[in-house]
């Protein structure tokens, strides 16, 4: 086996097909060992120091190469994010053009109380 990092994509298509040539209540038993106890441990991370959310969706990835449910909450969590991550660009971005008729506050038009 190869140490060359160019040669990710064959090493991917081994380890998948390797996983492929597995019987099936094998390959589930083993995602839903290791997915579950990922998932698990994310849970716990989630109020412990640690990277909770990445342990999460690491372990519905694993869960997601067997199981229909989990491809299913894969896909709703990777909607959810993608809509969080756009509305804070949104919120984060200044107006291009705020309304002219509001009068903006400055040091100039700024009125000095007694």
């Amino acid at each position: 086996m190869s140490d060359d990092p160019t040669d990710v994509g064959s090493r991917r298509d081994r380890i998948s097909r390797s996983w492929q040539r597995l019987p099936r209540p094998l390959r589930m038993v083993m995602a839903l060992t290791v997915g579950g106890t990922l998932v698990a441990v994310g849970i716990a991370l989630l109020v412990l120091p640690g990277p909770g959310l990445l342990l999460i969706a690491v372990g519905l990835a694993l869960l997601a190469t067997e199981f229909a449910w989990a491809r299913h909450v894969l896909a709703q969590g990777k909607h959810h994010a993608t809509r969080a991550a756009d509305a804070a660009k949104s919120a984060l971005r200044k107006p291009q053009n705020p309304d002219p008729s509001t009068p903006s506050i400055t040091a100039d038009n700024r009125e000095e109380k007694p």
